[in-house]
């Protein structure tokens, strides 16, 4: 049965973020190391632009949400796909804007995650 029969969106399938960890058809890093030295220029030149083109198609996919980009939203908001941060809270109770790092922020959803997992 399709996915949409089923009633279940691609979304919530096995995404191309997990594909590219499953290990059974993936060469190992040393093969991977070996096939560079032995590829001509034209492979090489092939390898990266294919790289290339699927690290846009990723980050297109990335830069929407629930299928709307910064350019285009019902809410005309150029900052749609960045994350939100309440910064009078967050001056409020003494800290800066500034002060919230990315490493900081990633603890933080780390912690959340921890906490809903018990």
């Amino acid at each position: 049965a399709s996915l949409a029969a089923m009633g279940k969106s691609d979304k919530h399938h096995k995404s191309e973020k997990h594909d590219r960890h499953d290990k059974s058809h993936k060469l190992s890093k040393a093969e991977k190391q070996l096939a560079k030295l032995t590829e001509t220029e034209e492979e090489k030149r092939e390898r990266r632009l294919a790289k290339k083109a699927a690290k846009a198609v990723r980050e297109k996919e990335e830069s929407q949400v629930a299928g709307y980009s910064n350019d285009a939203n019902p809410w005309n908001d150029p900052r749609l796909t960045e994350q939100f941060v309440w910064g009078k809270k967050i001056e409020k109770e003494g800290g800066s804007k500034e002060h919230v790092s990315k490493e900081a922020q990633k603890r933080r959803r780390e912690e959340l995650a921890q906490e809903l997992e018990k």
